[in-house]
């Protein structure tokens, strides 16, 4: 664990980011502190250390597992959520559009405005059996299933790919 503050760095000096958030759960939130420690704030336009992600109702909706970057774009595609399960057990993973997510700051909280009916509801995976997150039609899929239009279809037509980050 102790070069992920240095990857995090090379990172966002390859992909020449000038403004971004950093944000922390669990383990991540002392990488969040390590980071503006040894590299200092200089371009973190926020840094954000959660606990849950909860909905509108205050309803435990779990926890982020993981995050997938489009690389090509530079930016955040989804977060990986997990939910359903019992002490780890049996979780379902879900991936949300990272713009699907609000930061309580106050509270250290993430909102995912969403009822449980419907994330119980909506298309899932097992976490030993990811789907291809590059496919531009799978995520068109999900995207609309939260009611969003994907950012990768934007009016120059520019199409970007998803990558899963290193866990």
């Amino acid at each position: 664990y102790d070069t992920f503050a240095e990857d995090l760095h090379k990172l966002i000096r390859h992909l020449e980011l000038r403004e971004f958030a950093l944000v922390g759960f669990s383990m991540g939130g002392g990488e969040v502190a390590r980071y503006i420690g040894k590299y200092g704030s200089k371009g973190v336009s926020k840094a954000v250390f959660i606990s849950a992600v909860v909905n509108a109702q205050n309803e435990d909706l779990g926890k982020i597992e993981d995050l997938v970057i489009d690389a090509a774009a530079g930016r955040i595609a989804y977060a990986v959520l997990s939910f359903g399960g019992f002490l780890g057990m049996g979780d379902k993973y879900f991936a949300i559009p990272w713009n699907a997510f609000h930061f309580n700051l106050a509270e250290k909280r993430v909102v995912l405005n969403l009822d449980k009916k419907q994330l119980e509801n909506a298309p899932g995976f097992d976490k030993d059996n990811w789907p291809n997150m590059a496919d531009s039609t799978w995520g068109t899929s999900i995207y609309k299933h939260y009611g969003y239009a994907p950012y990768w279809e934007d009016v120059s037509g520019k199409k970007s790919t998803a990558t899963k980050t290193a866990a």
